[in-house]
């Protein structure tokens, strides 16, 4: 499979991932690994969200190794990538009767036609904006990255385990993006006790410093390309779980998004209205996350 092979090629490489124990019926089993995940540490200490996500994003640097690339090259999972994800759900007709069917039985008839006036204005402006080309070389992406794949079995001053890669070629600011997103959903659906702007700030001092190499011409490039990015990833994931049938198991953090839908639906109309708009990107991100915590308080 797949996923096997490219375990052991992250393994290879440096990074701390589980074993394969096996596989049946098409489904890979791994080594059990135990440990708060990424979004736990988050929501005990939201303070040290900077430091967590730099810790996380900071062992990925061995995917750019020739054993971990040549494995992306052979068995990449590009069915798992942003873009290619965002492109089968909401092509032409079919992505727009899909976005009239949302929320079926799963929310109220009032609140899934407005929830489904603001996806329909969010994903036009999103087709837009994504067809800006790419921002420098393809690099090798871990493919799914987001906090619940990232496990810190030692406790928070450790390097993290990583499960379910997806790894595939892609731009540079993906891994980033979807990390941003989930982690900004994370905090809409279980906001710290403490209230989720500590947590922001890290956010943005991990990104910021994300950009430090850079000069200011690429840094705005590169802020805008992140943002449509992250929009498209939180687009991508609501509307999977809004679309779930009704007797179909759901995470916990897929029941607390969908209560709190209308929510996300403003947050990416309002971001996805500055981009359009072509607010300087600086200003935008700024915004961007003063939206978030809008969001985050119920």
């Amino acid at each position: 499979m797949r996923e096997a092979a490219q375990l052991k090629a992250l393994a290879a490489g440096g990074l701390a991932v589980p074993r394969a124990a096996g596989c049946r019926g098409g489904v890979l089993f791994t080594e059990p690994v135990t440990g708060p995940t990424l979004a736990d540490l988050i929501f005990k200490s939201p303070e040290r969200t900077g430091e967590l996500l730099g810790r996380t994003f900071g062992a990925l640097a061995v995917l750019q190794r020739p054993v971990v690339a040549e494995q992306a090259d052979q068995s990449a999972i590009t069915e798992r990538g942003i873009d290619a994800t965002f492109r089968r759900k909401f092509n032409g007709l079919s992505g727009r009767a899909y976005i009239d069917r949302l929320g079926e039985h799963r929310l109220e008839e009032h609140t899934r036609h407005g929830v489904a006036i603001v996806l329909r204005q969010v994903i036009a402006r999103l087709v837009k904006l994504r067809l800006a080309p790419p921002l420098g070389a393809a690099q090798v992406l871990y493919g799914d990255l987001k906090p619940e794949h990232v496990i810190f079995p030692d406790g928070p001053d450790e390097l993290p385990v990583f499960i379910d890669p997806g790894l595939q070629r892609g731009p540079g600011h993906a891994d980033v993006a979807k990390l941003v997103s989930r982690t900004v959903l994370s905090l809409i659906a279980a906001p710290p006790l403490t209230g989720p702007v500590a947590a922001l700030d890290g956010v943005d001092t991990f990104v910021q410093e994300q950009l430090r190499p850079m000069g200011r011409a690429l840094r705005g490039l590169y802020l805008r390309r992140l943002l449509v990015t992250w929009l498209m990833d939180t687009a991508n994931i609501t509307t999977t779980y809004l679309s779930a049938p009704v007797g179909l198991p759901l995470p916990e953090q897929a029941g607390a998004v969908i209560g709190r839908i209308e929510a996300v639906s403003t947050l990416l109309d309002r971001i996805s209205a500055l981009l359009i708009a072509d607010t300087d990107a600086s200003a935008a991100w700024r915004l961007a996350l003063a939206q978030a915590a809008k969001a985050a308080v119920r």
